[in-house]
């Protein structure tokens, strides 16, 4: 996609702004040089990567699960065989002998089907992660975030991209933003072991909490207070 994309051309032209004109003095009445973004952020865009990372891991972890269970039944039908083979008057093997082959095939094509997935979830993650890394530039410059704020929310919205496949970087990050709201932003006056005392992770079924925490992280920052220091 070219959304993600632009983190390299946004993050390059925000660097080279700021080094030719951050240390320039402001002239008489000029206000110093400051970046700035008006538009609005590009959720809908940044939202399909979220979705599609998913997906990819959900795909991946059904596949793992087939794979897990036709090897189970590899095992199980290759007992059957040799206790057959033991017998004196062994029952036709036949049957056995095909469901053997079926099952080794079905684990062939399981396994070649998982190493397409894992490129795929690969390829998700990266493109998140340099999405990632333009919404929280894009969040910076239009709500004026300084150098400690700036850090403070890139540390619970990460742009380091876990590819765990039951609990992963959605899990993980949407409990990392709900600390977030619930302290630093003070939704709900809750202290950080409180908090953490509820934050116990599990595999998440979509990811439309996770979003709903991200445009929660958004708008709250809006405010001039909105990211404050803990302390």
């Amino acid at each position: 996609g070219s959304f993600e994309a632009l983190w390299l051309l946004g993050g390059e032209l925000a660097r080279r702004l700021t080094v030719h004109f951050g240390n320039v003095p402001p002239a008489g009445g000029e206000e110093a040089f400051e970046l700035s973004c008006a538009d609005e952020l590009p959720l809908p865009d940044y939202f399909k990567l979220v979705d599609t990372h998913f997906a990819c891991r959900k795909a991946l972890h059904k596949t793992r699960e087939d794979l897990e269970g036709r090897g189970t039944l590899y095992r199980s039908t290759q007992k059957r065989l040799l206790i057959r083979f033991k017998d004196r008057n062994p029952a036709p093997l036949d049957e056995l002998a095909a469901l053997l082959t079926r099952t080794y095939e079905g684990i062939i094509d399981a396994t070649e089907e998982g190493e397409k997935q894992q490129a795929a979830l690969a390829a998700a993650a990266a493109a998140l992660g340099a999405g990632t890394q333009l919404i929280l530039m894009l969040v910076r410059y239009m709500f004026g975030l300084d150098d400690e704020m700036f850090l403070l929310l890139r540390g619970h919205w990460t742009p380091i991209v876990n590819d765990g496949i039951k609990v992963g970087w959605e899990e993980t990050t949407e409990l990392a933003l709900t600390y977030l709201i619930k302290t630093v932003l003070g939704k709900g006056g809750k202290d950080a072991s409180a908090v953490l005392a509820q934050g116990a992770i599990s595999q998440a079924v979509d990811s439309e909490r996770l979003k709903k925490q991200m445009v929660t992280v958004c708008e709250d920052s809006r405010s001039a207070d909105g990211l404050v220091k803990v302390h």
